[in-house]
């Protein structure tokens, strides 16, 4: 200040020759105007310069509000990425065990199959013995009509015969010559009347036996319906398990076909997720070529920031030594104008004009230059502005494809959780069928026993039928020796009818062909009780009177029907008896037949049996496996230690039992197991790392 005084004499000296700026016009009441305009003008750029500050901190601070929600972003972005992850890993685990079931499904339908078409095999057979025995008993329906024709034959033979014994009667003329001979023949008639009896009763037993083995027969005829409707049930069972199956399989394929579009889906959901990503990795590279090259404009206005502080603080520092040279001017002006007033000094107050313009237009470009700036801090802030927009705009798109995103991943749990919901039907309709199996099998066992003690029934009734059979061929011959003996005493009598009539004739009638002509199926059981009482009668006569024997015809009579009832039974039950015996021997090949086609159908479900238990211990093992599946990193490592070589004696013996209960082992594979340790152990002393690296394939 005392410089500038000092020197103001010899400026306002030289101000006579300068020329006049604008300055020099003014009076000093417009100087002070434009100095006060100047003075606001530097407080509105102040006040601007703060406002841009503040707009500067503002757009910092959502700067790093959009930063933290692009980390959000990105970490919710990894979250789904490891969610899709998981939820694919799940997906094959489900998509693998389905086709386990798939496959366990289509083993069981072969099965069921394979049975089906034994059933249908028996079934046909046992058609054929059905359609056998109808041939058979057509063939012993065309049998008892002959045998009806023969006895009627037979009958009217002997009523031709009873003819000839009436005309014969009426010839007897004289009897006492042939008394002797009449007493004789009696006690042959007693004696061979008592060997009727004895054969009459023979046959009775005969006939009981019979009964017995038509009661067995028919007996064994109704269990044989009853297997019969038996295995229809079974059929129809197997019909409706066929069903049942076809069913399973529809279901299995639909199950498929879904499965299918779930992994069409997926797989087109994640290309989707995959281009997704692919854009979103861009969006999130270009967002963050972005945030990068913002943060270097935020960098670039903090150094224009700062830059402005200091031209605002040299601005102020300017403001200050303006208004002090301002005071010094007024302070100058006053003492110019004093000096003026009183010296008249108009050229030292030219040159203080001259320096006041010189320093208002140092001023005025000092404004122009803080107005540009200012302007273009404005555009920085409009641009800066824009691109926080712009990053709002971005953030809101990214907000809506991770909303997308989620909702898609909604989508596909629901999907996943349909797919677990039809995983474990499946599982509890593999379940049923396991269960249905058991069951089945089951049913087996008892057919199986059911068919032993049939087999055990029809040994006991073969052995049975063939005593029997024994028996009644015995009995058969003596009957045979009996009717030979009979029939020899027939042809005695009748070579000696022609030289004695009469006595061959009061004998004849009871040995003559009448005996053979009967049915015993023809009788009622009314004349089996009159003859039994003929019988009866005739035990009680010992000796009838001669007259009775020679002219008493009711006697005769008697004796006659007596002799023809009782003979009638004994040639038509031989024949019977031929034909039982004939009907017995088919009998007994039919149930040899039958018992061969039963073990070897016993031979097919024990076959059948083992398979289905195999296959039920396999589908026990798989469950028991699956409990396993949590273990997996302990299973590794044991199956790792297994392979790996023994570094303790006997160590691979000590975790063959681990795996066994982990993995459900069967007998033959631990056996295997076992002989692979003892062969490892055994040659551990000779190997080394080389044998085990190129064994598991890194040679």
């Amino acid at each position: 200040m005392s410089n500038q005084e000092g020197s103001n004499p010899e400026g306002a000296a030289s101000a006579g020759s300068a020329p006049k700026s604008k300055l020099d016009s003014l009076s000093r009441e417009d100087l002070i105007r434009f100095v006060k305009k100047q003075v606001e003008n530097n407080k509105e750029v102040k006040k601007n310069a703060d406002q841009v500050q503040n707009e500067l901190k503002i757009k910092a601070e959502e700067l790093t509000s959009v930063q933290s929600q692009l980390e959000v972003c990105t970490n919710e972005k990894a979250s789904l990425s490891r969610r899709i992850e998981e939820l694919t890993g799940k997906l094959e685990f489900l998509n693998m065990s389905v086709a386990e079931s798939n496959n366990e499904c289509t083993a069981n339908e072969l099965i069921l199959k394979n049975k089906i078409t034994e059933f249908e095999a028996e079934f046909q057979k046992t058609k054929d013995e059905k359609g056998n025995l109808e041939q058979q008993n057509n063939k012993m329906l065309t049998e008892l009509e002959a045998a009806n024709t023969l006895i009627l034959e037979l009958r009217s033979q002997v009523d031709d015969s009873q003819a000839e014994a009436v005309a014969l009667r009426e010839r007897r003329t004289v009897a006492d010559v042939f008394s002797l001979e009449i007493k004789d023949y009696e006690k042959k008639v007693n004696n061979l009347q008592k060997e009727l009896k004895e054969a009459v009763a023979s046959s009775a037993s005969i006939r009981e036996e019979l009964a017995n083995l038509k009661s067995q027969h028919t007996s064994t005829k109704s269990s044989q319906e009853i297997l019969i409707k038996e295995k229809d049930d079974t059929l129809k069972e197997l019909d409706r398990l066929n069903k049942a199956l076809l069913e399973e399989g529809v279901r299995s394929n639909e199950i498929q076909e879904e499965l299918a579009q779930v992994k069409s889906k997926l797989n087109s959901i994640e290309d989707d997720r995959g281009s997704e990503r692919i854009e979103l990795s861009r969006e999130v590279a270009e967002a963050q070529r972005k945030i990068n090259e913002l943060e270097d404009t935020v960098t670039i206005l903090r150094d224009e920031t700062k830059r402005l502080r200091t031209d605002r603080d040299a601005a102020e520092t300017r403001a200050e030594d303006l208004a002090k040279d301002y005071e010094s001017f007024k302070s100058r002006a006053r003492f110019v104008l004093e000096q003026k007033s009183k010296q008249d000094a108009q050229e030292s107050h030219t040159e203080e004009i001259e320096k006041l313009e010189k320093t208002l237009a140092e001023l005025q470009e000092t404004i122009a230059t803080l107005k540009e700036n200012r302007s273009g801090l404005q555009n920085d802030l409009s641009r800066a502005r824009e691109q926080v927009v712009h990053l709002e705009t971005e953030n809101r798109k990214y907000r809506r494809e991770s909303d997308e995103a989620q909702l898609l991943l909604a989508t596909t749990m629901d999907e996943l959780r349909a797919s677990k919901t039809d995983f474990e039907k499946n599982v509890i309709e593999k379940t049923q069928l396991s269960a249905h199996l058991h069951s089945l099998t089951c049913q087996i066992d008892t057919l199986k026993t059911h068919n032993d003690k049939v087999e055990h029934l029809l040994s006991a009734e073969r052995e049975k039928n063939n005593l029997k059979i024994d028996q009644l061929e015995k009995q058969i011959g003596e009957e045979r020796k009996l009717r030979e003996e009979a029939v020899k005493q027939l042809d005695d009598s009748r070579k000696e009818r022609p030289s004695r009539p009469a006595p061959v004739a009061a004998v004849y009638p009871q040995f003559s062909d009448r005996e053979y002509t009967p049915d015993y199926r023809c009788h009622s059981t009314v004349s089996g009780k009159l003859s039994n009482a003929t019988f009866g009668e005739e035990t009680q006569v010992h000796e009838p009177s001669l007259e009775d024997v020679l002219f008493g015809e009711c006697s005769i009579q008697e004796s006659d029907g007596q002799t023809c009832d009782e003979t009638e039974h004994c040639p038509m039950t031989y024949e019977q008896l031929m034909e039982e015996l004939e009907n017995l021997r088919k009998h007994a090949q039919h149930t040899r037949e039958l018992l061969s086609e039963s073990e070897t159908a016993n031979g097919r479900l024990i076959e059948q049996s083992r398979f289905l238990k195999e296959e039920i211990r396999r589908l026990e093992r798989n469950d028991e496996r699956k409990e396993h599946l949590e273990n997996m990193e302990y299973l590794k490592n044991v199956i790792i230690k297994f392979l790996t070589p023994e570094r303790v004696a006997s160590e691979k013996c000590q975790l063959i039992p681990i795996l066994n209960t982990m993995l459900r082992l069967s007998h033959d594979e631990v056996e295997v197991l076992k002989r692979a340790a003892d062969n490892d152990s055994q040659t551990a002393p000779g190997t080394s790392w080389g044998s085990y690296m190129k064994w598991g394939g890194f040679s």
